[in-house]
């Protein structure tokens, strides 16, 4: 028999990310271990690192603007944006 729980797992293909846009800090919630990786629009890669759980990363050293994300486990990959608002 097929049941639906009204629980979602939050996987490394459908992280939760927020705030967004954001202005202090962003938090990724994740399942899995995977590495996130941040980029400029111009394709500059600005941070790789091994998150799990759910990770808030201070965005001190970001300007405002738009920034790509990707997140990479070891049976998943997910990429997305997400904005800053100082």
């Amino acid at each position: 028999a097929n049941c639906v729980s009204g629980v979602n797992d939050i996987s490394v293909t459908n992280p939760h990310v927020f705030p967004n846009p954001a202005k202090e800090n962003i938090t990724f919630d994740v399942v899995e271990n995977a590495t996130l990786t941040i980029y400029a629009l111009t394709g500059e890669l600005l941070l790789e690192k091994e998150i799990s759980g759910k990770h808030t990363l201070a965005l001190d050293g970001f300007a405002n603007g738009i920034y790509h994300y990707q997140l990479r486990s070891s049976s998943e990959n997910s990429t997305g944006k997400f904005q800053i608002i100082k």
